[in-house]
Parts: C-alpha cells; structure tokens; sequence
C-alpha cells in the first residue's frame, strides 16, 4: 500500500509540540527550587493518571450508554487525551494566575512564558516562617515582646497564651493562596478557546 514508504516516514518523524515543550521546561525549573518533601509530592502527582482508575474513567465517559464499547487501546488514547487536556488548563491556570497576582511588577508583561516560576509567597514563607517576610511589621508606639505578659500573681496571661499557640497572621494581611482558583481556570478556557476560534476562522 504504501509503496514509496511516504506514510512510514510521517510516522516515525517526531514533532515536537511546542506549548508541551515549554510547559515542561517550567516544570524543570520549578523542581530546582523544591525541597525534598515538595518533590516527592511532585513526582507523586506526576504519575498520576486517568488509566490507572479505568472503571471510573469508564464510568465518567458513560460507556455502558454507546453502541460501540471502546477497547484497551481507544481507553489508553482517551485516558492519555484527558491527561494532556487537564495538564494544558492547569498550567495555563497557573499562567493566568501568575499574571493576576503579578499586574504590580511593571516588567512581567515582557517575559517569557517559559520563564514563569509559580513560587507563590506562602510557600517561601513556609520554608522559613521566621524569615522577616513571615513576620509581621513593627507599628510605631506598640511593644512586641516575646515574653509572655504575667499577671499580678506571676501566672500567664490567658489572651498571650491564646497569641502563643495560635501563630497567625496579623488580622490585616491575607497570606495568599498557592492553589489555582475557580477564576483562573474559567479565564484560562476562555483564552483557549478564543485562540482556537480565532484560528479556526
């Protein structure tokens, strides 16, 4: 059938896709920074798949509903379209977040994609939670002492006490979140699929 061996070199040429190329590259960059415990949780997430749970991938596709039953090999394909289509919106999300968060540096809209870490401040401050970031800053006229306050007769203060145990932040800051928001996946599909309607047109 394939006489001049045309159809054979299409199939064994390798493409690289380009937007996966990229993501992985901020994948590899990103790893750089964790510590230990981080990347084990990364590496765990990494080999997690939609074939590794097949009944309910099955029963999410609604298979038992079609005329045709789907075998191995078209479950192996649709588990491995669904895990590239949710690795593509997340770390698009992770994109988007990463611009919302970062409208106050005045440079962020020239650099590159590829170069986006998604440190967030929660995790550095997590590393080193008595880094000056993690503390809260000093207002004129109020002491901050580390020692508890005694009471007339020598005892600890209940309220220092409560202060102590619980290691919060200031009532005033809102330590932000590393995780990706229902607003940032929405935005991220919205892009996508204004960049393929675009395209289509």
């Amino acid at each position: 059938m394939d006489q001049t061996g045309e159809l054979l070199s299409l199939a064994e040429r390798q493409e690289i896709d380009p937007i996966k190329q990229e993501r992985m590259e901020r994948l590899e960059r990103q790893t750089r920074n964790m510590d230990p415990a981080q990347y084990a949780e990364f590496c765990e997430s990494r080999q997690l798949s939609f074939a590794k749970k097949a009944s309910k991938f099955r029963d999410w596709l609604d298979c038992s509903s079609l005329e045709l039953k789907p075998n191995s090999m078209a479950m192996e394909i649709l588990s491995y379209l669904a895990y590239e289509t949710v690795a593509q919106i997340v770390d698009l999300s992770l994109l988007v977040k990463q611009e919302m968060t970062a409208k106050t540096n005045p440079v962020s809209h020239v650099i590159s994609a590829s170069y986006i870490h998604y440190n967030t401040h929660a995790e550095q401050v997590k590393k080193d939670p008595d880094s000056p970031e993690a503390t809260p800053p000093s207002t004129p006229g109020s002491s901050h002492s580390s020692k508890p306050v005694l009471q007339g007769n020598g005892s600890v203060d209940g309220r220092a006490r409560q202060r102590k145990r619980k290691k919060s932040c200031p009532a005033t800051v809102e330590p932000p979140s590393g995780a990706i928001q229902p607003c940032h996946i929405r935005e991220a599909i919205r892009r996508y699929n204004y960049r393929h309607t675009v395209c289509t047109q």
